[in-house]
């Protein structure tokens, strides 16, 4: 695999099983452990431990622990790889990584003149306004420590983890929102191809170029002429410019470039004191290779960084995921060191969702329905799914970690939407749902229960309907009887559907079901519901969170589309399995009283 162009391991070991190579053989186990190492870098590891290391290839290869073990000891006896008690590393980014940290533990750790508290403290204003966020203590906290402090960030990552972008963002925002000037150091790519690859996401970086606010340094060429010619040439320019950020891109590069260690020492240590702290120049180091716990015996950044961040890609089932994870923020709580991100329209990080519902609100505008489909009430979703069938049924699988008010963000609009444009609603709610949580939620699209009752249908089990006072949307039902609960909920569905001759949304839990009828009882109760949507040409949402594992997979081939929402480090992820969709992060906009469900691409 390795001397043809072309082939990966999978693909090579095919071939060798076709042509009779036992699967036991040296040369095959060696692969596999190379492969399950290389896919834990781009997993974002630079090692692993040697046990997990071990798992990984046994399960890969299907071979004896104990032969795997002894391959591992001949690639290590070679040299191909190093082990150590933390961990097994490729020899060539091992190197690499001892290299960088061997120089940079030499630097000062003096201190630079640090910003005025009092700016600080405007441009945190000035940002909460703009975000419409409000920080709270530990992150007002760490913003102070990476501003006044050490401007010193350590950022670290797997290829096309999104380094380049952070960086770029980094530079570009401070200067068109903050009109500092900012200088990019590349020692990996030219600039017409920086140029490009910005441009594609909306920076432009060459505007800024002739507003004297930005300016790029094509140090590859350099990197032969020595340290003494390479500081000469970031000092004077980021000391002429004036420059208030600076990005070295990358930090591996180097290491790999300078042959004589003591230049290099002395290199970062002068233009890491001189220009990062002297300067008051904020500065982002690029570290090429993965970072992994303990990825070398001591970490570099404890040395010279004030914060070391990593990005990684991750997977979700089958979709790609992008993880930040602050690995340190010198003087600062962080109480949410991993968060979700996404390259869209730049660099952004979403902290952990918190539904706040506007304080006034305005009329719920409705959206109308795309052709031969139900809107979903959310524009984003409506244009990534067309809408929800006609005459169909949608399946919404649930993490267990979701709260009924996060749910409420997807499943909510199109219920609203649907009683605006005139559609009647049924609802099979939890037990834990009452009429309050419908008051309060149906306020908040400007849809209040008393003027959509006469189209407003809510199930609750008998003894709990009791509890409260007759309203003509209330509907009780003994749990005792199935057939005689799905006779009733289709008489009411058909009979509000002719009554306002529009087809009804209908929103039911399996989990409420099967709690009172168990599983089978739920698919009986799915089923009735396919003949109600065909009849009707209504929309029947099924939701399922966790309380029966087993329809998890009886549900899926019975529905039309199949929609799951998760939760990663705070942030609701939604993706469709039935159709096939992109990973998105929900997020709720408070925009002009209106609460909007925002859906952005995890890309």
């Amino acid at each position: 695999a390795k001397e043809i162009g072309g082939f990966g391991f999978i693909i090579a070991d095919k071939i060798a099983r076709k042509m009779k190579i036992p699967a036991d053989s040296e040369s095959r186990i060696k692969a596999g452990i190379l492969y399950a190492l290389d896919r834990a870098n781009d997993e974002g590891h630079c090692f692993l431990p040697q046990e997990e290391l071990l798992d990984r290839a046994v399960d890969l290869l299907g071979v004896s622990r104990e032969n795997t073990a002894l391959a591992l000891q001949s690639l290590c006896d070679s040299n191909v790889l190093q082990v150590d008690d933390s961990g097994v590393y490729n020899t060539r980014l091992f190197a690499a990584e001892v290299n960088v940290a061997e120089r940079i533990n030499a630097i000062l750790t003096s201190r630079g003149s640090p910003l005025k508290k009092e700016i600080v403290i405007k441009k945190i204003a000035e940002q909460q306004k703009r975000m419409k966020i409000e920080f709270t203590s530990e992150q007002s906290a760490a913003v102070f420590k990476i501003l006044c402090d050490k401007p010193v960030l350590a950022l670290t990552g797997g290829p096309g983890t999104g380094k380049t972008i952070f960086s770029a963002s980094f530079l570009y925002w401070g200067a068109v929102k903050y009109g500092e000037r900012g200088v990019y150091a590349s020692f990996a790519e030219d600039r017409n191809t920086f140029m490009n690859n910005m441009r594609g996401l909306g920076f432009d970086f060459e505007k800024l170029e002739q507003q004297g606010l930005f300016k790029f340094l094509d140090l590859l060429t350099l990197m032969e002429a020595g340290t003494s010619e390479l500081f000469e040439t970031i000092l004077s320019e980021v000391s002429s410019f004036g420059a208030k950020r600076l990005v070295i891109d990358s930090l591996t590069a180097i290491a790999q470039g300078v042959a004589n260690p003591r230049e290099l020492r002395v290199f970062l240590h002068s233009l890491l004191s001189r220009v990062m702290r002297a300067m008051n120049c904020t500065t982002i180091l690029i570290e090429e290779v993965p970072l992994g716990k303990r990825w070398i015996g001591y970490g570099f950044e404890e040395f010279v960084a004030s914060a070391v961040i990593l990005l990684e890609r991750l997977l979700l089932e089958d979709k790609f995921l992008r993880r930040l994870r602050i690995i340190k923020l010198r003087g600062a709580e962080v109480p949410n060191p991993r968060a979700c991100f996404t390259l869209k329209d730049g660099f952004k990080v979403f902290p952990p969702l918190k539904v706040k519902f506007p304080e006034k609100l305005l009329k719920f505008q409705p959206i109308p329905d795309p052709p031969g489909a139900h809107s979903t009430g959310i524009r984003d979703l409506d244009e990534v799914l067309g809408g929800y069938p006609r005459a169909g049924l949608v399946l919404f699988e649930i993490d267990a970690r979701i709260t009924h008010k996060q749910l409420h963000l997807l499943i909510a609009p199109a219920v609203i939407n649907a009683l605006h444009n005139g559609k009647p609603a049924i609802f099979i709610p939890l037990i834990t749902a009452g009429p309050e949580d419908f008051k309060k939620i149906f306020s908040i699209y400007s849809a209040p229960v008393e003027e959509v009752k006469s189209r407003l249908r809510i199930f609750l089990r008998k003894d709990l309907a009791e509890k409260y006072e007759a309203s003509g949307y209330l509907m009780a039902y003994e749990p005792k009887g199935l057939e005689e609960a799905m006779n009733k909920t289709t008489s009411i569905v058909e009979e509000l559907a002719k009554k306002t001759g529009k087809p009804p949304i209908c929103v039911f839990s399996s989990d409420a079901i099967g709690l009172y009828y168990g599983i089978e009882g739920v698919l009986q109760a799915v089923y009735n519901s396919i003949v109600v949507a065909k009849k009707t040409g209504g929309l029947i949402i099924w939701v399922m969170e966790s309380t029966f594992p087993e329809l998890a997979q009886r549900l899926p081939p019975m529905v039309s589309m199949h929609l799951k929402v998760a939760r990663k480090h705070g942030c609701l992820l939604f993706y469709g399995v039935k159709p096939r969709t992109p990973l998105f992060a929900v997020e709720a906009d408070v925009h002009e009283g209106l609460l909007l469900t925002k859906l952005t691409p995890i890309l």
